[in-house]
């Protein structure tokens, strides 16, 4: 969708632009990339034609993560994805999200390390 997106305004430009763009930016390469890219994603939607699972995992302390309701709308399949968060300051989070989430309760108190989501 966004290759098309992009083409798509490469082709409003003049062609002068263009070709200072394409000396400028690897476009070629980049195009290059994303078609074996996509050859490589077919591939393993043909061996795999019911999906395949993907765990997401995000730590936490305080932090809003609401912003993950959107972001798992686009990238979790139900049915095969799963969302684990690591609860590292003690508090109660839902993240409201539509597929099977798992809470875990971290004990972060040892001295050493970091304290905060990472």
């Amino acid at each position: 969708e966004y290759l098309h997106i992009g083409l798509s305004i490469l082709q409003r430009f003049e062609k002068r632009l263009v070709d200072l763009l394409a000396e400028s930016w690897p476009i070629q390469a980049a195009l290059s990339r994303f078609h074996k890219t996509q050859v490589s994603v077919s591939q393993l939607q043909d061996a795999h034609p019911t999906g395949m699972s993907v765990d997401f995992v995000v730590a936490h302390c305080h932090e809003d993560i609401s912003w993950l309701r959107t972001a798992l709308l686009h990238w979790a399949r139900p049915g095969l994805s799963r969302l684990f968060v690591y609860e590292k300051c003690g508090e109660k989070v839902d993240a409201e999200v539509a597929i099977p989430t798992i809470l875990i309760q971290v004990d972060d108190s040892a001295t050493g390390g970091r304290k905060d989501e990472c």
